[in-house]
């Protein structure tokens, strides 16, 4: 049944599957075919452009043989990094082994970190004092009158007077209230009762001849 279905796949997947099969490999997934042929197909692009560039620079129209191999070594030594051979790594293991690990003292258990500037628990930003902003004044720190029947909560506003006839603010002055002269120049009884009597001349009805 496998064989009568590999026959109705792509002639590049039957020849992966036959590289593998070749290779040893039985059991796989099936996803690492297709990341081969994507490998197969990257690498043949690459090599064919890269030998277009030595015949268009060599005035020629069609790539040959020697172009091909040209740009195989050159991809090959650009796109694949040769890992050092096992000698040469042994060598160097052999080199730094000769050195002897500092020994751990008896008294000192539990896990051993590095000093605290090398760790990543470490605070990584300073706090600069002269940069502070300056707090703001007393003067504009104090509450909001209540306006319209709504009490403030306590909230920093800045304080605001405003002088309107008739109308005291308050912690307003008598004098911003009346449209009289300041307080300075009349005692706190004579501003009384002139407020007093402008209050009762706003409150008895005008008289009008008919």
């Amino acid at each position: 049944m496998v064989k009568e279905n590999e026959r109705y796949l792509p002639k590049a997947v039957r020849s992966m599957r036959d590289i593998l099969r070749a290779m040893g490999a039985e059991q796989y997934d099936e996803r690492v075919i297709q990341q081969l042929l994507e490998f197969m197909h990257r690498y043949v692009a690459s090599v064919n452009d890269e030998a277009k560039r030595y015949a268009a620079h060599a005035s020629r129209d069609r790539i040959n043989v020697d172009d091909v191999r040209l740009a195989a070594s050159t991809v090959v030594s650009t796109g694949f990094v040769t890992p050092p051979p096992r000698e040469f790594l042994a060598e160097l293991a052999a080199q730094r082994n000769q050195f002897q690990l500092p020994t751990i003292r008896d008294h000192v258990h539990g896990l051993r970190l590095p000093p605290e500037k090398y760790t990543l628990s470490n605070v990584n930003y300073q706090v600069d004092p002269t940069l502070a902003a300056p707090l703001p004044s007393a003067e504009l720190q104090a509450p909001l009158p209540p306006i319209l029947g709504v009490v403030g909560v306590g909230v920093p506003m800045p304080a605001i007077r405003v002088a309107m006839p008739g109308v005291m603010m308050p912690g307003a002055p008598l004098a911003d209230a009346m449209d009289t002269e300041p307080a300075g120049s009349q005692s706190t009884a004579q501003l009384e009762d002139s407020l007093s009597r402008k209050r009762k001349a706003e409150e008895e009805p005008e008289e009008f001849d008919v």
